[in-house]
């Protein structure tokens, strides 16, 4: 009688191969330096992160508008300032032309 297979060896074969795939698994999370490399290795964990990258995104966004807002405030303050110059000119040369003891031909300077 010839026995054909040594389950022992095939055992030891198959623990071989998972120990192989583990250790490659392993490698490829420490080369990239994340824990999630493939959504197998974590799905929940996978959601989760997306979720979190997408919320970061959203805020970052936002921080961009928050800037963008307070550039354009910047911008209209000055253009108030402009008006608010200008508008105190014509206070004084309204204060001027009202000058009883000025001439037209005084006024008109």
């Amino acid at each position: 009688m010839v026995i054909n297979t040594n389950i022992e060896a095939t055992r030891t074969a198959n623990n071989l191969t998972q120990n192989q795939a583990n250790l490659a698994k392993s490698l490829m999370r420490l080369s990239s330096g994340e824990r999630i490399v493939n959504p197998s290795d974590d799905a929940a964990g996978l959601a989760v992160s997306s979720r979190l990258n997408a919320q970061v995104r959203r805020l970052e966004a936002a921080q961009t508008n928050v800037v963008n807002a307070v550039s354009f405030t910047q911008v209209q303050d000055g253009y108030m300032q402009t008006i608010d110059k200008a508008f105190g000119r014509m206070g004084e040369l309204a204060m001027l032309a009202r000058d009883k003891t000025k001439n037209p031909r005084d006024r008109a300077l």
